[in-house]
């Protein structure tokens, strides 16, 4: 991610409105702002990013959306197994089938990782052969049978915290984080985007700042937009 404020920025004007009126002449484009966020599915980990104005001319975001890509990749999903009895060793040896684990063992799993049994499983890719053959526990590589399981979060289940801010002069627009459900409404697309209270202009070579919380603990891309459009050939705003 990007971290690095820009020394030279300006900040939008200071009443913070945006244009009255296109000056006479100027061209007006659609445009959003994208930043980019890998997350780790790691509670409280913090990550960030920082957009620049571009030079082309006044930039008016009207409303703020976002999307969340879950990782699907085999190690980046928080697989985990089921947690059988002190006595496993015996059970297994005796021939314990793969149709025997219980809800309660996948349960405990799932709280083992920090997940709710309600978000629900799904049997990972590596270990659904041994499901359809039913093997003996006791044939199954350690290492497969502790990543047999899958939490069962979609993209939907993303939580977390965001503050925006300019970074030149520190100007916070929120009196503290945000949770996206609050503010931004959930990724399955109910409220996708969330019009602002008011259009916000900001000047070229502003630098505008995202800083993101994790809540969940699912791994993938987050994207968080600033959706307006560009006054071009503007270098200040137009009272």
């Amino acid at each position: 991610m990007r971290s690095v404020a820009y020394p030279n920025a300006l900040v939008k004007n200071s009443a913070g409105r945006p244009p009255a009126r296109p000056p006479a002449g100027a061209k007006t484009i659609p445009f959003d702002y994208v930043f980019e966020f890998g997350l780790t599915g790691t509670p409280t980990n913090k990550i960030q990013d920082v957009v620049e104005i571009s030079m082309q001319g006044v930039f008016v975001a009207i409303s703020i959306g976002y999307s969340f890509v879950l990782d699907e990749r085999a190690g980046r999903r928080h697989n985990f197994g089921p947690v059988i009895s002190p006595t496993a060793g015996t059970i297994l040896a005796r021939g314990r089938q793969v149709s025997s684990i219980t809800l309660g063992e996948i349960a405990a799993g799932l709280e083992g990782i920090g997940v709710s049994f309600e978000r629900g499983f799904r049997i990972s890719p590596d270990f659904a052969r041994f499901v359809t053959a039913d093997l003996d526990l006791a044939s199954i590589p350690a290492e497969t049978l502790n990543a047999a399981f899958e939490p069962g979060c979609g993209p939907e289940d993303a939580s977390f915290l965001y503050t925006i801010d300019v970074t030149s002069t520190g100007r916070e627009l929120q009196n503290k984080p945000i949770h996206n459900v609050a503010g931004l409404g959930i990724a399955n697309g109910e409220r996708p985007f969330r019009p602002l209270a008011r259009p916000i202009a900001f000047e070229p070579r502003t630098s505008i700042r995202i800083q993101v919380e994790e809540v969940s603990t699912l791994p993938g891309t987050l994207y968080i937009v600033l959706q307006g459009y560009k006054i071009l050939g503007t270098g200040r705003i137009p009272g």
